[in-house]
C-alpha cells in the first residue's frame, strides 16, 4: 500500500537519510520505477569538505553515475585517514 506525501501524491518508499547509502537506495528504487521520497535533516554545522572513498567507485558504477562524478572535477580522494 502506498503512503501519501504532503501534496497527496502516492509514494512507494520513504527513505530516512540522504547520505551515500540513502541516495543510492533512492536512485536504485527510482530506476526500478518506484516513487521515492528521501527525508533529510539540515546539517548541525556547515561542512568544510565532503569526499567519497575510492571504494565507492563500484557503487557509483552500479547506479550509473560514475561518469557524472568523474566529469565534475572534484578533487580525487586517495583513501581515508583516521
Amino acid at each position: 500500500m502506498a503512503s501519501r506525501f504532503r501534496d497527496g501524491a502516492p509514494v512507494d518508499v520513504v527513505i530516512l537519510g540522504g547520505g551515500p547509502a540513502g541516495a543510492v537506495a533512492a536512485r536504485l528504487l527510482a530506476g526500478w520505477e518506484h516513487s521515492v521520497v528521501v527525508l533529510t535533516r539540515p546539517p548541525a554545522r556547515h561542512a568544510l569538505v565532503e569526499s567519497l572513498p575510492p571504494s565507492a567507485g563500484k557503487l557509483l558504477d552500479r547506479i550509473g553515475v560514475r561518469p557524472a562524478i568523474d566529469g565534475a572535477s572534484f578533487i580525487r580522494a586517495t583513501g581515508n585517514t583516521v
